[in-house]
């Protein structure tokens, strides 16, 4: 069972564009890695994060096709002041309101840490 905003785990944030006319793909990539990213790594409360995009192989469209991952070594931080204070408001965004919330979807979600298994684990294929 996993225990809400304790010990470490990672920050799963799911995305998708509502109006691509309205806010490009290009402008939102440079929004979420260049200005986002690094707000959110500035408040120490998320150590590295990842961007990924749904690849296509099945050529069916994905709700959300983009991901970003974090690792947050203290869950506390979610409920923090600095994580209420990461900004979602940019001059670089359009729109009248400017944020990030009137022009794109988000699923968020937290995951617990459980445990860990590298490659040099294997035996036979198998984790030992």
């Amino acid at each position: 069972m996993s225990k809400v905003l304790e010990g470490s785990g990672i920050l799963y944030v799911n995305s998708r564009i509502v109006d691509k006319k309205l806010l490009p793909e290009s402008l939102f990539h440079e929004w979420y890695s260049g200005e986002h990213i690094p707000d959110v790594l500035k408040t120490g409360g998320a150590q590295v994060a990842f961007r990924y995009e749904k690849a296509e192989v099945d050529n069916s469209a994905a709700d959300r096709p983009y991901l970003a991952v974090y690792f947050i070594p203290r869950a506390d931080f979610l409920g923090s002041k600095e994580f209420e204070d990461i900004p979602v408001v940019s001059d670089q965004l359009p729109g009248e309101s400017k944020n990030i919330f009137d022009l794109a979807e988000f699923d968020v979600r937290f995951y617990n840490y459980i445990s860990k298994k590298e490659g040099s684990q294997l035996e036979n294929g198998r984790i030992k």
